[in-house]
C-alpha cells in the first residue's frame, strides 16, 4: 500500500509563500480525499487538478509524483518498507500592490463611525496597543494601514466589553465553529489584502492578537473574564481542571473571533460583503436580542424573507406563540435540535440570512427559518427533520417548505 507525502507550503511555483500554509487539519483532509480518489480509481500518478482556497483569492496546483525515497522526503512517520508518493503544488495568488490613501468619501464615513466606538471603549482596560491616540490619522503607511484608527476603536470596544456582552460574542462565536470557523474572515482578509498592500496589516494584527489574548487571558481585567467564564458554564458543575480547559478553549475562541473582526476593519469595504459579514457579524450581535440583524446588509434575501412571513401567515396568533415557545423548550431539552439551531445561527450572524420582524413570532426561531432557507443546501436531510419536528404539528407546511426550492 502506498503512503503519500504533503508538505504544508509549496514545493513547485515561483511563490515561496512564506505568508501562506496548509494547517495540520488541512493537510490531514487533503491527504484522506486524494487517498480515496486513489483507491477509486479517480487519480493515478502523473496527474494534476487545481483547487480554489481563500474564497477564490488563492489556486492551488496539485500533482501525484512517482514514488520516491521516504528518507529524501523526509517522510520519517511512513513505514520502512512503504511506496511513498510524493504530493507537491505550487500556489497562484494575486500580486502584492502598493498601500494607497482612501477616498474622500471613505474618510468621512470612517470619522462618524469612529466617534460612538472610541466613546464606548474604557481606555484603562485596554492594552497598550490597542489604544486610540490622538487625532485620528488616514495615513496608509500606519501599522494597520489607512483604517488603523478604526481597528484600535474596534478593539478598544470589544476589549472593554461587560461579562453578558462577552457572554454573547463567545456563544454567536461558538456557533460560528459549528457551521464553519470564526477565523475564516481573518484568513481570506490576508489575501484580499495583497493587492492592496495590507497583507501585512492583517498579519501584524495576527501578531498582536496573540501577544495580547495569550498574555492577558483576553481580557481586559481577569475578574470580568472570570464572571464570563462562569456565564457561560452556567450551573454545570466543574472542578478547577475542568474549568481552566474550559476558559483556554474560550480564550482561543475569543482570538479567532476578535482577529476576523478586526481584520475586516483592516480591509473595510474592500473585504468584499462576505468578509464583512463573517467577520463583524458575531461582534454586533452580540449586543442585540437572539435572532436580530445586526444591519440590514445581514437580511435574507426578499424571496426567503416572502416565504417564511407566507408560512407565519397561515398559524393563527396562539399557534405562533406555541412555535416561538416550541423552539426554546426544544433548545434546552434536544441536543439534537441545539446542535442544529447553534449552527444554522452561525451563519445568520455571518451572511445576509437574518430575518426582519415577522408578527407573533421570535426572532430568534425567525432566523433561524430564514437561515435554512438560505443556506439549505448546506443541511442533510436528518438536520431538516430535526429543524422541523418541534413545530410539526403546529405548522406542517415548514418541512415542505424546507424541501421546496425557492
Amino acid at each position: 500500500m502506498a503512503e503519500l507525502h504533503l508538505r504544508c507550503q509549496p514545493s513547485l511555483g515561483d511563490d515561496p509563500a512564506p505568508d501562506w500554509r496548509f494547517s495540520a487539519q488541512d493537510m490531514c483532509r487533503i491527504l484522506n480525499e486524494i487517498a480515496f480518489r486513489l483507491l477509486e480509481g479517480r487519480v493515478a500518478v502523473g496527474d494534476s487538478w487545481t483547487h480554489e482556497y481563500d474564497d477564490g483569492l488563492a489556486r492551488v496546483t496539485f500533482q501525484l509524483d512517482p514514488p520516491e525515497d521516504r528518507e529524501d522526503l523526509e517522510a520519517f512517520g511512513t513505514d520502512a518498507g512503504a511506496t511513498v508518493l510524493p504530493v507537491r503544488w505550487s500556489l497562484e495568488r494575486t500580486p502584492r500592490g502598493p498601500r494607497t490613501a482612501l477616498t474622500t468619501e471613505e474618510r468621512a464615513r470612517l470619522r462618524i463611525q469612529l466617534k460612538p466606538l472610541r466613546d464606548g471603549s474604557r481606555s484603562a482596560r485596554i492594552p497598550g496597543v490597542w489604544r486610540s491616540t490622538g487625532r485620528a490619522s488616514f495615513d496608509p503607511s500606519q501599522r494597520y494601514g489607512p483604517r488603523t484608527p478604526l481597528v484600535l476603536a474596534r478593539a478598544g470596544q470589544i476589549w472593554s466589553a461587560d461579562e453578558e456582552t462577552l457572554a454573547g460574542f463567545l456563544t454567536l462565536a461558538f456557533d460560528v465553529e459549528m457551521g464553519g470557523k470564526a477565523i475564516w474572515p481573518a484568513v481570506v482578509a490576508a489575501s484580499a489584502g495583497r493587492p492592496l498592500g495590507l497583507d501585512d496589516a492583517v498579519e501584524e494584527l495576527r501578531q498582536d492578537v496573540i501577544r495580547t489574548v495569550g498574555a492577558s487571558h483576553p481580557g481586559r481585567t481577569t475578574d470580568t473574564w472570570a464572571r464570563t467564564v462562569d456565564l457561560l458554564l452556567g450551573d454545570d458543575a466543574a472542578d478547577q481542571l475542568e474549568r481552566d480547559r474550559f476558559s483556554d478553549a474560550l480564550t482561543r475562541l475569543f482570538a479567532d473571533a476578535f482577529l476576523s473582526a478586526l481584520a475586516a476593519e483592516v480591509l473595510g469595504e474592500d473585504a468584499g460583503t462576505r468578509v464583512r459579514l463573517a467577520g463583524l457579524g458575531p461582534w454586533l450581535s452580540a449586543t442585540l436580542p437572539e435572532g436580530t440583524p445586526p444591519g440590514t446588509e445581514w437580511l435574507a434575501s426578499g424571496e426567503v424573507i416572502a416565504a417564511a412571513e407566507r408560512l407565519v401567515d397561515g398559524l393563527a396568533p396562539l399557534q405562533r406563540i406555541a412555535v416561538a415557545a416550541r423552539h426554546a423548550i426544544s433548545y434546552e431539552e434536544d441536543p439534537e435540535y441545539a446542535r442544529v439551531v447553534d449552527m444554522l445561527m452561525g451563519w445568520a450572524v455571518t451572511s445576509a440570512a437574518c430575518a426582519p420582524v415577522i408578527s407573533g413570532t421570535s426572532r430568534w426561531w425567525s432566523s433561524c427559518l430564514t437561515s435554512a432557507l438560505t443556506h439549505r443546501m448546506r443541511l442533510s436531510p436528518d438536520e431538516v427533520e430535526v429543524f422541523a419536528r418541534s413545530a410539526a404539528d403546529l405548522a406542517p407546511e415548514l418541512l415542505d417548505l424546507l424541501h421546496s426550492p425557492i
